[in-house]
This record gives C-alpha cells, sequence and structure tokens, in this order.
C-alpha cells in the first residue's frame, strides 16, 4: 500500500497560493540596485599589476637573493605562485594587445612596436573588444593607472575607447623611459608637469585614490608600472646606498624595491577598507629584463637561469613571474606549474565577473584553477608568439617541446632549433637533428598558428615604412659630418675643392654625380628598414659605420685642413680612402637592417666612385 499524503484545507490552500503569488511579486518588483548588490557579492574586485621588463627571477619569491621584494613575496606566500606564465610578446606594446584582448601574436592586430611621432605607438583598433569594455559591461567600473602604449592622444586606440572609465598616466610608451615626466594625460585631458614629480610615486597615489572611490561596486584597476623599464631614475637608493655596487645596480634594486613599497601599501588599503577577501590582485610583468638606461640582466641574473632577455622568444623573453592573491579563495602558499599566457587573462577575468567572453579569441579561462577547482582546468594544446624584432621570429610551445626560428623576415627558409624543455629549461642544447618528427611537427604548428596582417609581415618579407628607429638614426651622421668638414674647411681649401668639378671632364662629373645619387638611395632605402637592436647585426653594424666615419674624418680632414692647395697628388689619395671608408659605413649600415638591397647599392657606388677616382687621378696629373 502506497505512502498517504497530508491533505491541505482548501482554506489553507488558498493561503499558501496567496503567499507564494505575494512574494513572486514582491521578488519582481525589487529594486534592480538590490539584485545588483547580491550579484556584485559573487564577483571580485579585480587589481592587475604589470611590472615594465621585470625579470622572472628579479624578485624573492622566484629566487632573488638581492634585491628586497617582502610584500609581492607575501603575496605569494598568501596567494598562488605560477611558474609557467608567459608574456604576449617579447616587448611592451604587442604583449600588452594580447594582454587586453585574449589573442596571440598570430591573431592579434598589433604584433610588433610601431612607433607614431610625434606621440604614441600604433593604434589599437576599434574592432577590438578588450577586457576592460568586457568587465565595464558586465557593471565593473574600469581605471587604467601608468603605461598604455597602444594609441597616442587623439587616436582610436585610447584607453577611453576602449571600455577604461578612467586613466592617468603615460599615453606613449616612447615618453615613459623618462620618470620626471613634463606632462601626463588623465582622461583624454594633458595634465602639465614641472619634470620634478617621479611618475611611479603618482601612479601609486592615483591607485589608492581610485581604490578609496570604487567600493560601492566592483572595480578593475589596470596599473600598469613603469619600473623598472629603460632609464634607471629613482628619488633615493634605499635601502641599497652603502652597497659596495655600482650606481646602475643600486638604482635597478632600488626601483624594484620602491615598487614592491607600493604594492604593500596597495594590499594594506583593501585590507584597511575589508576588501581583502573580495579582491583578486595580479602581479605579474610584461616581458623578460632588459638591457636598457645602463641595466643588464647579469646585473641580479634578472631571467632567473632562463636564457635570453627581452626582445628574444627564449624563456627568458617572454617567461615572467605571475602571483594571484585572493584571500580565503586561492589557496594559501599554492605554486602551480599550469602553462598559461597573457591571453588567458580576459577569458579569465570574464568568468569571474560572471559573463562571457568575447569569440574568436585565443584564451582559455583559468577561473578553475582560481577557485581550486584544478581538475575542471582546461590546458592548452600549444601557444604561439611570433616577434617583429630583430629581425623577425617566431616560437611555439607544445607538451615539453620548444620551438624556436630566428631572422625569418629575410630567411623564409630559416632552420628551426627545438629544445626539450623538460631536461633543459634554460634551453641550451638544439636537438631537432635528433628529433626530425618532432620538429617538422612543430613546423606545421607554427605555420597553422598566423593569420597574414598587412601592418606586421613576417615570412621572408622586408618592412618598408618611414619609423624614428630606422636606419636613417646611423645613416644621417655621414651627410652631417661631410657638411661640417666642408663648413669648417680652410677657405682656400674650399675654392680648390670646388674648381676640381670644373677641371674634370663631363663623363667624369656624371659618374660623380651617380656616385652621389647611389648614396642618396642608400639614405632612402635606410630611412625605411628598422634597426635590429639588440642583435649581432646592430652591434657589427654600428662598429662598421662608426669605423667608416672615423676614417672619412681623418682622410676628409687631411684635405680640408691642410695648408697647402688641396688639388694636388694628395686629392686623389685622400680621395681614394675617404671612397673606402664611405663603403665601410654603408656596408655597416646596411648589416644594421639586415638589407641585401643597400649591399648590392653600396657595390655600385664603389664602381662609380672608382671610376670618378681614376678619371680624376688623370685630370690631376696632366695639370689640365
Amino acid at each position: 500500500m502506497g505512502k498517504s499524503f497530508p491533505i491541505i484545507a482548501p482554506g489553507r490552500a488558498l493561503y499558501v497560493l496567496i503567499y507564494i503569488i505575494m512574494a513572486s511579486l514582491c521578488a519582481l518588483m525589487m529594486p534592480e540596485s538590490v539584485w545588483a548588490r547580491d550579484r556584485d557579492a559573487l564577483r571580485p574586485n579585480i587589481i592587475y599589476i604589470l611590472a615594465d621588463d621585470l625579470g622572472y627571477g628579479d624578485v624573492g619569491c622566484y629566487g632573488q637573493k638581492e634585491i628586497h621584494t617582502p610584500n609581492i613575496d607575501r603575496m605569494a606566500a598568501e596567494g598562488i605562485r605560477f611558474t609557467r606564465h608567459y608574456a604576449g610578446a617579447p616587448v611592451c606594446a604587442p604583449s600588452r594587445c594580447s594582454l587586453l584582448t585574449g589573442k596571440n601574436m598570430g591573431h592579434a592586430s598589433i604584433r610588433g612596436n610601431k612607433e607614431i611621432l610625434p606621440e604614441g605607438q600604433m593604434a589599437l583598433p576599434p574592432s577590438e573588444h578588450t577586457v576592460a569594455a568586457v568587465l565595464k559591461d558586465a557593471g565593473y567600473t574600469t581605471g587604467l593607472i601608468g603605461k598604455w602604449g597602444l594609441g597616442g592622444p587623439g587616436s582610436a586606440g585610447e584607453p577611453e575607447r576602449h571600455g577604461f572609465d578612467h586613466s592617468f598616466g603615460y599615453l606613449c610608451q616612447r615618453q615613459a623611459h623618462d620618470y620626471y615626466p613634463t606632462h601626463l594625460w588623465k582622461n583624454g585631458r594633458r595634465v602639465e608637469l614641472d619634470g620634478k614629480s617621479y611618475s611611479h610615486d603618482l601612479f601609486t597615489e592615483e591607485a589608492l585614490r581610485f581604490i578609496r572611490a570604487g567600493t560601492s561596486r566592483p572595480f578593475f584597476l589596470y596599473l600598469a608600472y613603469t619600473i623598472p623599464h629603460a632609464a634607471l631614475q629613482v628619488p633615493d637608493l634605499a635601502p641599497y646606498a652603502d652597497k659596495n655596487w655600482s650606481g646602475e645596480k643600486k638604482r635597478y634594486a632600488a626601483m624594484v624595491t620602491r615598487m614592491d613599497r607600493d604594492v604593500g601599501r596597495i594590499l594594506a588599503l583593501l585590507k584597511e577598507l575589508g576588501l581583502d577577501r573580495k579582491t583578486l590582485v595580479i602581479f605579474t610583468s610584461d616581458n623578460g629584463p632588459h638591457a636598457e638606461g645602463g641595466a643588464h640582466p647579469s646585473l641580479f641574473d634578472s631571467a632567473g637561469g632562463l636564457r635570453g632577455m627581452k626582445r628574444d622568444l627564449y624563456e627568458g623573453g617572454i617567461r615572467v613571474p605571475m602571483i594571484a592573491r585572493w584571500t580565503g579563495t586561492v589557496k594559501a602558499g599554492a605554486v602551480s606549474d599550469h602553462v598559461s599566457a597573457f591571453w588567458d587573462v580576459l577569458p579569465t577575468l570574464a568568468g569571474l565577473a560572471g559573463v562571457d567572453a568575447p569569440a574568436g579569441i585565443d584564451g582559455i579561462s583559468m577561473e578553475p584553477l582560481l577557485r581550486g577547482r584544478e581538475g575542471g582546468q582546461r590546458r592548452h594544446e600549444s601557444l604561439y608568439w611570433e616577434s617583429h624584432e630583430q629581425g623577425g621570429g617566431q616560437a611555439l610551445l607544445r607538451g615539453r617541446w620548444k620551438a624556436v626560428r630566428l631572422d625569418v623576415r629575410l630567411n623564409p627558409d630559416a632552420p628551426l632549433e627545438l629544445y626539450d624543455l623538460e631536461s633543459d629549461p634554460s634551453e641550451t642544447t638544439d636537438v631537432a637533428g635528433r628529433h626530425p618528427e618532432v620538429a617538422a611537427e612543430m613546423m606545421r604548428l607554427m605555420s597553422d598558428a598566423r593569420t597574414d596582417t598587412a601592418d606586421f609581415p613576417l615570412i621572408g618579407k622586408m618592412s618598408y615604412g618611414f619609423g624614428p628607429y630606422n636606419g636613417w638614426i646611423y645613416a644621417l651622421t655621414l651627410p652631417v659630418l661631410a657638411l661640417a668638414l666642408f663648413a669648417f674647411a680652410r677657405r682656400p681649401n674650399r675654392r680648390v675643392l670646388a674648381g676640381v668639378w670644373k677641371k674634370r671632364a663631363a663623363a667624369t662629373n656624371v659618374s660623380a654625380a651617380l656616385s652621389v645619387s647611389a648614396q642618396a638611395a642608400l639614405f632612402a632605402v635606410a630611412a625605411l628598414l628598422p634597426l635590429w637592436f639588440g642583435t649581432w647585426r646592430e652591434t657589427w653594424g654600428m662598429i662598421a659605420a662608426i669605423a667608416g666615419l672615423a676614417l672619412y674624418g681623418a682622410s676628409r680632414g687631411f684635405l680640408v685642413f691642410r695648408s697647402a692647395a688641396a688639388a694636388d697628388g694628395a686629392y686623389s689619395r685622400a680621395k681614394a680612402v675617404s671612397a673606402v671608408s664611405i663603403l665601410i659605413f654603408w656596408t655597416g649600415v646596411a648589416v644594421s637592417v639586415g638589407s641585401r638591397l643597400m649591399l648590392c647599392l653600396a657595390g655600385v657606388y664603389m664602381v662609380l666612385e672608382l671610376v670618378s677616382i681614376l678619371k680624376t687621378r688623370s685630370v690631376i696629373g696632366t695639370g689640365s
């Protein structure tokens, strides 16, 4: 016999029904703000702190022994430390583009540092839906403080056009090299400064104000510090002033410790406001350590034993520290070897905010891992990077294998290097020859990982276009030196040198004019090609260019400053030396920009100059 159920009296049943209807109506009529408060209680505030060019080994919890970083180390002790987190790219702008858009370098709209004069870099397109826009749509107050680098003033890349309610800092990463700027930008408005204010300190104070003002609803703060990038400038050397170190080493350490101090101030404010358990704080860096402004990774083993530095696709250039602290949610003292990258940030933060990430991105949400559900964490099959610095390069990580190709801009058949990161995390031994089948598969995956873009051609292509850091920087020194020597020459020598043209045959002058035209073509090509900063090409090219300049100055100076008349046998000898010195100079510039075309033009120049020299010698020798 089945169970019997109590029978509700008709009157009581009507009472229950009325109660349910009234409760439902009250719920429906409840103010939206009440629903929002309940929803917001489940979503964390997010503070994403991005250091600039901080190496994997620059902080204590990643093995640093000499630089003091107690607050960042405390973050690791109270949160989770990632040992296999990767930047979006080995340089600033593309890495930040990847962070904000959730796309790797095979699909990102900005894949290299492309400078815009007088202020700014290539603008982030309006079509890109950034993490700030996603969180703003989800009801977050959003703020950027620090360095932007994805579009100058008045461009489509301004922070306010990409989801940020509030912004303060450098729009141009070139200007962010100096910690004592003449101006910054706040919400699209230029803020004039006296050149005596330390920008990092201004950013910290603005960040503290933003946090205090944002307690009524969830907030997202992207705090993009500039320490320890470029110029080694710091108001004081504490606590390293008495160390028996070089000035560069003291300044670098003092900058990192100053940033650590301010990370501590932010954590203290969260505790003061009762936001400790409601706020996820992430600390990381945009790429590997740099060798600029007097700094070098060797000062403190900043790459943490990894190979390479900023601009390299080896681990030292792209593997970065990452710590996530969320009291009460993230397990304290945890260490994770989960392989992740900047393009995972957008889907992770979208998931924490309770909204969907945009379609067409490359990232995978790490929300399960942060919430302690590691079993539900999806993993990447592979990670892809490409670089448009140093001749262009590609890198791909899949499981234990890491593949790297270099100089692909000039050589579409550039060889693939293969490293086993499980046994060789410092990438010391190329094992491509031992594992040809793995190398072939990695090459195929590299080819499939990217889409072509007109703004950033890569494989076997030379990207022509004027830029502020192109070869003209070197090339300009030769005409400046030539004009200076002529301008300060003895007046009689100037007249005699000018008179040589009148004495020579028309054919000789034509060949001389053509050699000048060849140099003009060399200059034009140099102006359209970027220097290969940080490579052997730039180093040896610059050495050759300086040697050529020195030899040219000596030989030409011999003519223009000698007391005797210039047009005698010494003229042809000095002219021959000058021609060789100019050839050495242009060869150096050609190597620095990696241009075979320039080497060919330099050869043409030399042939024309030899004809002119031989003809001129015959003119002077006959006295005609």
